[in-house]
């Protein structure tokens, strides 16, 4: 059995997960391929996956995942 952390979940992957989470106070937008999320709720009262976080305008993994791979994806206020 192979054990995958959050944190290394692609950002596609992580971002629905993100939605699950906090489903009546996130939207997701797509725009040129660039996914954001919405949300007028402050930062600090979301439900974030594991090894995930807040930081300068984005949900974001970096100094978290084991693979090197940093993402991050913007949140923006509606």
């Amino acid at each position: 059995m192979e054990i995958v952390k959050t944190c290394d979940l692609s950002k596609n992957v992580i971002i629905k997960f993100f939605k699950l989470l906090n489903d009546e106070d996130v939207i997701l937008k797509s725009r040129n391929d660039v996914l954001t999320i919405v949300t007028d709720k402050d930062p600090n009262q979301l439900v974030y996956p594991e090894d995930w976080y807040y930081n300068k305008g984005c949900l974001r993994n970096k100094h978290t995942n084991t693979n090197g791979l940093y993402d991050e994806i913007p949140m923006k206020k509606n």
